[in-house]
């Protein structure tokens, strides 16, 4: 009976991380970004 939960809480786990990777991976690349723009000044 603990099984099915645990599954549960499991993907729910997978997914937020994954989601708070890409808005970190998306913060970096717009910070990559201004620095590349402002080296090329």
């Amino acid at each position: 009976m603990v099984a099915i939960p645990s599954v549960f809480l499991y993907n729910y786990l997978l997914r937020k991380t994954r989601q708070e990777i890409t808005k970190l991976e998306n913060y970096a690349s717009e910070v990559a970004d201004r620095i590349e723009l402002d080296a090329s000044r």
